[in-house]
């Protein structure tokens, strides 16, 4: 007989790499996982179920959320609304083109907002036009200015607001954030912009195509760097505290994390691009799609209608995993909370037990593994380290065979962390086990190890670091 790991830290889910092929070391168990559904990874590496979903009450078509410590606003059925802490709705400024996502920026107290159709400033729940002021007091008077142009993504970095409309992006004269010289202060592209990020040293710039970094602050000296031959889709930046990624080994410093048709990214402050998922994650492609960094979590909807996935990365251990029944049209913190909406209404995410009522079904998978033993081996006993406050369904299968059930009632409910034993059976017998791992009835639970007792024919092994 011999006692093994088979789970003890996750490293996340891993669609890119064959499940059989996933590592396994005798220290820690499997390394990353075949499926993941539902689940969240705390900074040890224990797996446990997301947390629900509550409807806020209101009701409408809701997307395109921001907030940045002042304001929060959002649209509902094409009226730019406020949010206010108690989740009261102010209607700030109607007949918003329909279905076009919003882009906003916060500079001191105004936001300013545009969506590829139309676009103004709100300061203190009140719209105001974003126009050049009728009479221009900058020092060079004899130069024309004009007002600003309307474009699909806005926002600010080294004193300038910076606006792509199409393939050009549009720089403000300095500290003049509303006055624009169109006949030269541009940058054209060769395509569509996706996304215009800052960080501290510079601005990474998205095409459809390609992902570049443009070092400096003045768009004159600006030097322009291909960081990926890859973009970024549109909708997915999202500002982060990089010592919330990793423990802040990549930079203690913020960084963008945005999510590319190649993996999800983070650009650091010094203009380095970080594919954190290029080995490991492989999704649908898509081009548009919204995301929120929560402070541990950076979680993104990608596509449209039946096409959507939302993943999320669990930052501390930049860990994936898919969440289902979470694809909302757009998503943002607010204060202590993390709110988001769709075409239904407006919605406190990341709360309580249910989804507004249904049951979260969550679920992971280790693929199949040989622990290390080339031979056949057939599973005596398992081990969880676990806390669940009701009752998990197992899934074990030998090599190709039906996966074989047991539950797993807890012998204490206290929601303490509890040494549950599961019996194996002669008829889980094979080269390879895999194991899955469930709840049911939407039951709350966290696994922080899973070891086996195997039996194993002559007990030849293989080197496994």
């Amino acid at each position: 007989m011999a006692q093994v790991v088979w789970f003890k830290q996750s490293k996340g889910l891993a669609t890119k790499i064959d499940p059989a092929r996933i590592d396994y070391t005798p220290k820690l168990g499997v390394s990353h996982l075949a499926e993941a559904y539902n689940v969240n990874y705390d900074f040890t590496g224990a797996i446990s179920r997301r947390l629900g979903v509550e409807d806020s009450g209101i009701t409408g078509n809701c997307h395109s959320f921001y907030w940045v410590g002042g304001q929060c606003v959002f649209v509902k059925d094409n009226v730019l609304s406020i949010l206010a802490e108690d989740l009261s709705v102010t209607s700030v400024k109607t007949g918003l083109a329909s279905g076009k996502r919003v882009s906003y920026f916060q500079v001191g107290d105004a936001i300013v907002y545009m969506n590829g159709v139309t676009g103004g400033v709100i300061r203190n729940k009140t719209y105001y036009a974003y126009t050049k002021p009728p009479l221009t007091h900058y020092p060079d008077q004899t130069r024309e200015y004009d007002d600003p142009p309307v474009g699909h993504i806005v926002c600010f970095f080294a004193g300038r607001m910076w606006i792509a409309v199409g393939s050009t992006l549009w720089y403000s004269e300095p500290y003049s954030l509303n006055l624009f010289r169109l006949a030269t202060n541009y940058i054209n592209l060769p395509g569509r912009i996706t996304m215009v990020a800052p960080v501290l040293k510079g601005l990474f710039v998205s095409t459809t195509s390609r992902l570049y970094f443009f070092a400096g602050t003045n768009p004159s000296q600006m030097h322009q760097s291909t960081v990926a031959h890859y973009p970024a889709i549109e909708g997915t930046a999202a500002e982060v505290d990089g010592i919330a990624v990793g423990s802040g080994q990549i930079s203690p410093l913020p960084m963008q994390m945005f999510t590319t048709t190649n993996g999800i990214c983070l650009g650091t402050s010094e203009g380095q691009l970080v594919n954190l998922t290029y080995d490991t994650l492989e999704y649908p492609s898509a081009t548009e799609g919204n995301a929120v960094y929560t402070g541990d979590k950076y979680i993104v909807n990608l596509g449209k209608d039946s096409n959507k996935l939302t993943l999320c990365v669990s930052l501390n251990k930049v860990a994936p995993s898919q969440y289902a029944n979470f694809d909302y049209e757009g998503m943002c913190k607010f204060g202590d909370k993390i709110i988001g909406g769709d075409s239904d209404g407006l919605y406190t995410l990341l709360t309580g037990d249910t989804d507004a009522g249904s049951k979260i079904s969550a679920h992971f998978r280790t693929g199949p593994t040989s622990f290390g033993y080339e031979n056949a081996k057939s599973l005596r006993k398992l081990y969880l380290s676990m806390r669940s406050d009701g009752v998990l369904k197992l899934g074990i299968s030998a090599d190709d065979k039906p996966d074989v059930e047991r539950e797993v009632t807890p012998h204490d409910d206290r929601l303490k962390i509890i040494h549950q034993q599961v019996e194996g059976g002669r008829d889980i017998k094979g080269k390879y086990l895999d194991l899955k791992v469930g709840n049911i009835n939407g039951s709350d639970f966290t696994i922080t190890d899973i070891q086996a007792i195997l039996i194993v024919k002559d007990s030849k092994t293989t080197e496994v670091m």
